[in-house]
């Protein structure tokens, strides 16, 4: 633990790293609006997986009791019941106690090991090696969910990239276009929560509710381009502004940026 403290403290986020926990409490309205901070639910089937994982070592805690792995077990099953992205960390704190508690399991009388034992390994040796074929089958990326075409035409225009506009996105298509564009992408935020300022993200909030005071808001951070999915409400309400144009859309995104800007002009000129 001491040893994690030290590490953590010469990171980037210097001592700040040790108030992460009690910063994020600060940011917990915001957060709820992240899927990987929402509680997880069972139609994923590696949180099903986990549950599996939590009944068994309770099972090797009843085996061997253990006041250190009990606590480990609770302290780690809450934290994954209140958020997603806790699931993978508690999994691997689990396994030390659930080894301990399980030791001896497979083993019969005198020399002989369990049938039960060996047929547990092989499986367990198959369904990695299947899941894991799988896994490396699939593409490098997965952009069904995202606005290739949009962000293309965007480029196109000049709205997005190194002389491009101010963008205000979703959250997550934030990190789709500093992942094309890096530092060049400047858009309004990244699903990195925790790390905006609580009033940042609050307004963020507020543009995915589609809030009466929207143009006030992007005016605000010096919006001049807003890439948003066609089903919500803040893309109707930029179609029907008088101070926004709609410059491009497909079946699911939108694109539209401020009149009085000569960017905004450019584009709509250029897309006829």
């Amino acid at each position: 633990a001491l040893g994690g403290c030290v590490l953590g403290i010469v990171g980037p986020l210097g001592v700040g790293a040790l108030r992460f926990p009690f910063d994020a409490l600060a940011h917990r309205e915001s957060l709820r609006h992240i899927v990987e901070w929402k509680p997880p639910s069972l139609d994923r089937w590696w949180v099903v997986v986990f549950c599996v994982q939590v009944l068994v070592a309770l099972v090797a805690l009843r085996r061997r009791p253990s006041v250190r792995d009990g606590g480990v077990l609770v302290v780690f099953t809450l934290l994954a019941a209140l958020a997603l992205r806790n699931v993978a960390v508690a999994s691997i704190a689990l396994v030390p106690g659930m080894a301990r508690g399980l030791e001896g399991l497979a083993r019969g009388s005198g020399a002989r090991r369990s049938p039960a034992g060996a047929i547990a390994a092989t499986v367990l040796v198959v369904v990695t090696i299947g899941s894991s074929i799988d896994q490396l089958a699939q593409p490098d990326f997965a952009l069904d969910s995202d606005p290739v075409v949009a962000v293309a035409w965007m480029d196109q225009h000049g709205l997005v990239g190194a002389d491009g506009a101010n963008v205000a996105t979703r959250d997550a298509t934030g990190n789709f276009l500093e992942l094309l564009y890096g530092d060049d992408a400047r858009v309004f935020v990244d699903d990195r929560a925790d790390m905006y300022p609580n009033q940042v993200f609050r307004d963020a909030v507020a543009l995915l509710k589609g809030d009466p005071s929207w143009e006030g808001l992007l005016a605000s951070y010096g919006v001049e381009a807003v890439l948003w999915p066609r089903s919500e409400a803040l893309a109707e309400l930029m179609a029907s502004s008088p101070h926004w144009r709609v410059v491009f859309q497909d079946p699911v995104w939108v694109v539209a940026c401020e009149r009085a800007t000569a960017r905004c002009d450019a584009a709509a000129t250029r897309n006829g």
